[in-house]
């Protein structure tokens, strides 16, 4: 719940796959483990279709043409689901950004325009374009595009469970991610934010085949920047999304595993529904087929996941306990 950002190393590693690793221990509740899975597809072009609809006010469907998924799964304790087609309260209504491919097509053309009057940048215009949008994403999901609406939520453990303390948003916390947002929908901070944008921008960049997954999204703010990544790049169609949570919490911590494991499980404002995740999707135009949510706890909806992934590129495991990063492992 209170991680620290540290550099990210890559490591070749002796094995016969020559996988890449990227690691990032976020401090001591939590683990990010990035494992980038080469893949024998070639290099894909920047301006390749992202099989996006061009609509700017109807559900967003990335992909038209999908094989049958075998979704909704279900369990005892897990559920398994496309949230496009099973939460019904996701109208039209609320539009904080549209499609990516059409908001960086505009910013190409406006930057193309303002470079006729200046020197502009080294970089291409759509990479600037880019860049550009990814930026405004980052704003909206750390909320810090509220400014001084925008409050810095206490983080950590409190006396009182139930209501969070605040005070004025402060930067300096919000870039490292230590404090909690409270407009926004994640707590990871700009810095890992932008961890996640080069990973998943390298990956695309050298054709590494495989899909994105997030365990323990919260309010599922790093996987929506994740999804605008994949979407910015084109690579809507090629690669889906798997936003895994309890969403309604963390589970009990084990004294066996140290005692900071211990008393997350009845702090209200970690409880986040997936109605409200799925919205942050929705809002941003980025709720497509291809974004999968896996609820339950992770001892129960791992197995089964792991049998309808074929392929991941880079996973951000976010449990805070140690426990759960075992499961998920």
């Amino acid at each position: 719940p209170q991680p620290h950002p540290i550099f990210v190393r890559r490591m070749n590693l002796p094995c016969s796959a020559r996988s890449l690793v990227w690691v990032a221990l976020l401090g001591s509740l939590s683990l990010n483990l990035v494992v980038i899975w080469p893949g024998q597809g070639q290099q894909l072009s920047p301006r390749a279709s992202a099989c996006a609809d061009t609509r700017t006010h109807t559900r967003t469907q990335a992909c038209t043409q999908q094989e049958k998924t075998g979704l909704p799964v279900t369990g005892d304790a897990y559920r398994i689901f496309q949230p496009l087609h099973e939460l019904s309260y996701v109208g039209d209504e609320g539009w904080q950004l549209g499609p990516p491919e059409g908001v960086i097509s505009k910013l190409e053309k406006r930057i193309t325009w303002l470079d006729s009057m200046t020197d502009g940048g080294s970089s291409s215009e759509l990479e600037r374009a880019r860049l550009a949008y990814l930026e405004l994403v980052k704003s909206h999901v750390s909320g810090t595009v509220y400014l001084t609406a925008e409050r810095s939520v206490r983080a950590g453990l409190q006396k009182d469970v139930q209501r969070r303390s605040t005070k004025p948003l402060s930067m300096t916390l919000r870039t490292e991610g230590l404090d909690w947002t409270y407009l926004g929908d994640t707590m990871t901070g700009w810095k890992r934010l932008d961890n996640v944008r080069e990973l998943l921008s390298d990956v695309i960049s050298a054709g590494i085949q495989g899909d994105y997954i997030e365990t323990g999204v919260w309010r599922g703010g790093s996987s929506v920047f994740a999804r605008a990544v994949i979407r910015a790049h084109g690579e809507g169609c090629r690669r889906k999304s798997y936003v895994c949570d309890s969403f309604r919490g963390l589970p009990p911590g084990e004294m066996r595993f140290g005692s900071k494991d211990l008393r997350w499980d009845g702090i209200a404002y970690l409880a986040v529904p997936p109605e409200i995740v799925a919205d942050a999707f929705h809002s941003r135009s980025l709720l497509d087929d291809n974004v999968v949510f896996a609820k339950g706890f992770f001892n129960e909806t791992m197995k089964p996941l792991s049998k309808m992934i074929t392929k991941l590129a880079v996973m951000r495991l976010d449990g805070d306990m140690y426990q759960s990063t075992v499961d998920v492992l």
